[in-house]
């Protein structure tokens, strides 16, 4: 039997045997069993969310991917209104388009990826009073940034905005309350974070990728501890594929990198992954390091 490879990657993850074995019960959609689930799932989310049905409100779930969790949520905006999209990722462009394509008027922000959105720039278009909602990426998977939501919330309130946080690959992670952010819709995926905290595979991480001589693509004070994206080696003998499919071939699978103006690959710290392995994973690119020459 083959065993399971490390997902050091932004999402679906590497899940525990329990989660497995929960999946191989079968359940009838009307069984009690079944509803009592759910129900617990949901009023669960809430809590982590900070809120409650008793504050007005409550966990819509999605049978879905993370991008289409989102569209949901997209596509349900009124044409009537009009929609500001702050882009600083992929991931807000993904959003953008979604717009586009349901035909709902809008509008982006757009800022580089190593930087978080302007709060001045946004408070200025928020305050012509032309837009009914504003959309953010929390945790721009792009890179790893992690965005201010709750600065981006004063606004929102401010200028009685609805306003709509793309949670995907943060909540669970990072600690946020949805009435003290002032967020009306949070959107989030179970192939994401919910299964297991990150942050204690950064410190490590993060080290072992340095003494290797691997740069890291965001500042520091931009880095969040969820994604890590590595430049390139400014080597000839670096070649991303053959580098991804040596680990692969060791147990080990990274995440491409999806930046429009520099070359880069992606390391998660999330999912069922712990110390030991984050180091078994350092050693394997040193070793792979030494095997393609670089």
């Amino acid at each position: 039997m083959n065993m399971d490879k490390l997902l050091f990657t932004p999402g679906p993850l590497t899940t525990s045997a329990s989660v497995k074995e929960a999946m191989m019960q079968d359940l009838g959609s009307r069984d009690g069993m079944f509803l009592q689930v759910i129900r617990e799932i949901r009023e669960s989310l809430l809590q982590l969310a900070g809120v409650s049905k008793e504050m007005g409100y409550e966990t819509v779930i999605m049978q879905g991917s993370g991008s289409f969790g989102v569209e949901s949520v997209i596509s349900s905006l009124p044409k009537a209104g009009k929609l500001l999209v702050l882009v600083n990722g992929a991931y807000g462009d993904r959003i953008a388009n979604m717009a586009k394509i349901h035909q709902l008027p809008f509008e982006t922000l757009i800022c580089d990826e190593n930087r978080t959105p302007d709060l001045i720039a946004t408070e200025k278009l928020l305050s012509d009073g032309s837009f009914t909602s504003m959309v953010i990426v929390h945790c721009e998977t792009t890179t790893g940034i992690i965005n201010p939501i709750e600065a981006f919330g004063v606004l929102a309130k401010k200028y009685g905005v609805v306003y709509l946080v793309d949670s995907m690959s943060a909540f669970g992670a990072v600690p946020l309350n949805m009435a003290e952010s002032n967020i009306d819709y949070l959107i989030s995926s179970s192939n994401k974070r919910i299964e297991g905290v990150p942050g204690f595979s950064y410190q490590t991480l993060k080290k072992g990728m340095q003494e290797l001589g691997f740069t890291e693509y965001l500042d520091q004070d931009k880095q969040g501890y969820i994604i890590n994206t590595y430049h390139y080696p400014e080597n000839e003998n670096f070649d991303f594929k053959i580098f991804y499919q040596e680990l692969n071939q060791r147990g080990y699978v990274i995440y491409p990198g999806k930046l429009s103006k520099a070359n880069c690959f992606r390391i998660g710290n999330i999912g069922r992954i712990f110390l030991d392995q984050v180091e078994e994973l350092v050693q394997a690119i040193a070793e792979v390091k030494l095997v393609m020459g670089f």
